[in-house]
């Protein structure tokens, strides 16, 4: 058996390219000391390659200009197309809660003092996409399947941006709601 971190270092020596590991990413560090027991590399390319190792245990990597960088977490920001706008509607609905009828003067009379018998239902709902977004966003993340806990996604709804920093598996899911999410808001369409 041989460690990620041995394979990449005997592929940058015949390669001609440098590995630099995200400083004080002990995540990063601990997945490349892990072994593999066999690997055929015969006829892939470097991208195939680190594929195989990196991405296929969670860690992010880039390849530029013979550098690769390795981190266990990064981010990325997503474009959300929806209108910047915070709905809020209120209803009030007046009942009666007396359905007896009243006796005046011998006769059966069902109009009553309605001051003193009304009920009044208020109801007020708003909802904040951009809010509901955010923890929805926060609840994919935070699943509880890695042991990085990623932070609050940063939202600009006024440009439609949200700022998301993950595990390679994270940003994943989320890439994968967002796409999602804007199929449907493509879809639907706003009445006033």
């Amino acid at each position: 058996t041989i460690s990620i971190k041995e394979i990449l270092d005997q592929l940058s020596g015949e390669c001609s390219f440098s590995v630099v590991i995200k400083a004080g990413d002990k995540d990063a560090t601990q997945t490349l000391s892990s072994t593999v027991s066999s690997l055929n590399i015969k006829g892939l390319t470097l991208h195939e390659i680190f594929n195989i190792l990196l991405s296929q245990n969670d860690l992010i990597y880039s390849f530029r200009k013979n550098i690769l960088s390795i981190s266990s977490v990064d981010t990325r920001i997503f474009k959300v197309d929806y209108i910047t706008s915070i709905r809020e509607g209120r209803a009030v609905v007046k009942a009666s809660a007396d359905s007896a009828p009243v006796q005046v003067d011998g006769a059966a009379n069902t109009d009553t003092d309605t001051n003193n018998q009304e009920n009044i239902i208020e109801t007020t709902e708003k909802f904040d996409f951009w809010e509901r977004m955010a923890g929805e966003i926060e609840a994919i993340m935070n699943n509880g399947k890695e042991g990085f806990k990623a932070p609050l996604p940063v939202v600009n709804s006024n440009a439609g941006l949200v700022s998301v920093t993950g595990t390679k598996a994270q940003l994943e899911r989320v890439d994968e709601y967002i796409s999602k999410l804007n199929k449907s808001l493509k879809k639907q369409v706003m009445i006033d």
